[in-house]
């Protein structure tokens, strides 16, 4: 052994930084935990995509909106067992996170080492639209990258294990996949295509089993899916966040702007890992690798950022979320751990990625709690301040006692309906089922919105805007402290109660 090898050995703080490795799942537990316990404490209301859940999740469907159904068919039978519940939501979305970070351990642990699955996990923390983003808001997201971590969890296994749970919790991980949004299949089906083209991963699976696992699975999906093909021409958001019209399909703009948006969403999700390795190693090459899941994780991301490249340019999208990249670039977060961590052996280099994972859970909290609670303070107007509790007491003290919540927008319908959890719930995109038309709905919007959306909305479902104008509730937002403090206003029509 050359003295090298011993004193890295040797090193105190390696042991130190392996101990802290073996422990990663518990702090990660422990971190999303409080996470919850923080938004619980700081955040009165519903965000956006909260709201929406608990609007769709009065009644189940086959589908909603643009996306598949199964986070809120979950939502909805958490909601029949706890009640319609912040707390519901907070906690279904601090275990799929956690799940995210657990399996993303639990797979480089097994391929690599402990260290390697923490510095895993720690790169999930420094994707802005994962260590900030799923934890401000979104959803479906949410699950789809729980579902890709669980789905490259039991693909690895299947070459060394050949027992029926391995292709069970595969088959189970795709169809949540696919259920969460559509992009899973492109990342998903690329990596199982890569890892049979490696001869010697190839041969160690039973093919047939696998085969059968991800048909059960599509068939799992079809009817979500076939719905959707039904109605996304019908369904308004499905397509207007591509920018399809922003230029004619082909044209020199159409392909310059699919190419910058593809880049820009990449860069924008790893423009930190790509700095910090950087730094660490001192070199931008590719290290020579003879793991094939190293090769695996690579080609994989590599392939799906092609794909993806293509099907913009050939569809003339010139808009795109950054987040759509993320089933595609976490198998580029699989690959650095696998193809760098080992050749990490001075401390600064060890202990770099730590280092900034702590930076990134301090800069999270800290923002997060300014998003919810302190935004006042620094002079932000903020439509997660809005004064729904008050709008309430205003109406009770009108005398309105509604029996249904007609709202255009879905934040203000879904708040509402958390207010008052037995009342059927209606919005633009979702009219609620087998509630018999109200005699003395609410009617509410925000009193700057022009009133045709909630116009054409009252009728669709059976009303007549009231003639007499709306009453309009202005109260100060919430946390707003003189000498800063801002209103909002809603304007509302309701019938009193005799």
């Amino acid at each position: 052994m050359s003295d090298h090898a011993i004193s890295a050995a040797d090193d105190p703080n390696r042991d130190r930084l392996d101990r802290l490795a073996r422990r990663w799942p518990w702090l990660v537990v422990v971190y999303f935990a409080a996470q919850a316990l923080l938004r619980l404490a700081l955040f009165p209301i519903l965000s956006q995509d909260e709201a929406q859940q608990v609007l769709f999740s009065q009644n189940l469907r086959l589908g909603y909106d643009e996306q598949p159904a199964l986070y809120t068919w979950v939502v909805y039978h958490l909601f029949q067992i706890f009640g319609v519940s912040i707390v519901v939501l907070t906690v279904m979305k601090a275990l799929l996170l956690s799940a995210l970070h657990l399996f993303t351990f639990a797979t480089l642990s097994r391929l690599a080492s402990p260290f390697a699955g923490m510095l895993g996990s720690i790169e999930l923390l420094l994707i802005p639209q994962i260590g900030w983003g799923m934890q401000r808001d979104l959803t479906h997201s949410i699950l789809l990258m729980a579902a890709t971590s669980a789905f490259v969890f039991f693909l690895i296994r299947l070459p060394d294990r050949k027992g029926l749970g391995d292709f069970v919790g595969l088959s189970l991980a795709f169809a949540v996949g696919l259920l969460a949004k559509p992009n899973f299949l492109f990342g998903a089906g690329i990596a199982v295509a890569v890892m049979l083209s490696f001869v010697d991963l190839r041969r160690r699976v039973n093919l047939t089993a696998l085969v059968c696992a991800l048909a059960f699975a599509l068939a799992l999906a079809a009817p979500s899916y076939l719905w959707l093909l039904e109605h996304v021409a019908t369904t308004p958001r499905a397509t207007e966040t591509l920018g399809l019209h922003r230029a004619p399909l082909g044209s020199f703009q159409a392909l310059l702007l699919g190419l910058y948006i593809v880049v820009k969403a990449t860069v924008l999700n790893l423009f930190i890992l790509i700095a910090a390795w950087m730094i660490i190693t001192k070199a931008a090459s590719v290290p020579p690798s003879t793991q094939s899941y190293s090769q695996l994780f690579l080609l994989t991301g590599l392939l799906g950022l092609l794909v993806t490249t293509m099907a913009v340019l050939a569809s003339g999208t010139t808009d795109m979320r950054s987040r759509y990249l993320l089933p595609f670039l976490y198998f580029l977060v699989l690959w650095a751990p696998l193809a760098y961590g080992e050749a990490l052996t001075r401390g600064w280099q060890r202990w770099l990625f730590p280092a900034l994972g702590l930076i990134a859970v301090l800069s999270i909290t800290v923002s997060l709690a300014i998003a919810f609670r302190f935004a006042p303070d620094l002079g932000m107007k903020r439509r997660l301040q809005a004064p729904f509790g008050p709008l309430a007491q205003e109406m009770e003290a009108a005398g309105c006692r509604p029996d249904s919540i007609i709202a255009p927008r879905e934040f203000i319908a879904g708040n509402l309906r958390y207010l008052y959890p037995d009342l059927p719930a209606s919005a633009s995109n979702f009219v609620v089922e087998g509630a018999e038309l109200s005699r003395r709905p609410v009617m509410a919007r925000w009193a700057w919105d022009a009133a045709e959306p909630l116009e054409s909305l009252v009728e669709r479902i059976g009303f007549a805007l009231p003639i007499e104008p709306p009453r309009e509730v202005t109260a100060p937002m919430l946390f707003h402290q003189a000498p800063r403090q801002e209103t909002m206003s809603f304007a509302y029509h309701c019938e009193p109660s005799r």
